[in-house]
């Protein structure tokens, strides 16, 4: 790093720390919770669906369990006896949920960011017309798609590249023709 007091010149590289290099790789993560709240929507409301089921079997089985070992319980007693022996591991459950449903929608970005991106790149190119290349960010799924989608992209400017050329020459035909045509007129006149 350069000294306050002394100005850089252009030709000068800076080190960059890893802190630094971490901040940079930080600033690519997207800022969204829900890019495409119908995908990752659903795979919350999925998660949240599993997890309540299996909160449901194991305070069963609890259930269960503590009324085989102790079967002349009343079933207050039994909850009280349940909640007594397992209540922090219950809790610990109920706790967790959040942030199994949040894990699950921050890693979906990896697949629908780039179903995202790839999406609105296609709209782009039937609205504009215009086709340009796309990348993914680090660590996404699917960055074969982007390479496929890219390789289309430069065949379509190789094929626009031909249909210019071409229609430029049918020009130069046409006007060619058009000379000669008048030419031929002027003679016979």
């Amino acid at each position: 790093m350069w000294p306050s007091s002394q100005p850089r010149t252009s030709k000068e590289v800076p080190e960059i720390s890893p802190v630094q290099n971490l901040v940079g790789k930080m600033k690519q993560k997207r800022s969204k919770l829900f890019i495409d709240p119908v995908v990752q929507g659903s795979l919350a409301k999925r998660i949240g669906i599993h997890w309540m089921v299996f909160f449901g079997i194991v305070v069963a089985l609890q259930f269960i369990t503590t009324w085989m070992l102790n079967p002349v319980l009343s079933f207050r007693e039994l909850t009280h006896h349940i909640v007594q022996n397992n209540g922090l591991f219950l809790i610990a459950l109920i706790l967790l949920l959040p942030s199994f449903v949040f894990d699950t929608v921050k890693m979906s970005h990896r697949f629908a960011g780039p179903m995202l991106r790839l999406r609105n790149a296609f709209r782009e190119n039937a609205e504009k017309g215009e086709f340009k290349e796309i990348s993914f960010r680090e660590g996404d799924f699917w960055s074969n798609m982007a390479e496929a989608y890219n390789a289309m992209v430069k065949r379509v400017h190789q094929e626009i590249g031909r249909d210019t050329e071409t229609s430029s020459n049918i020009q130069s035909d046409e006007s060619k023709t058009v000379h000669l045509t008048s030419e031929k007129t002027q003679r016979i006149s």
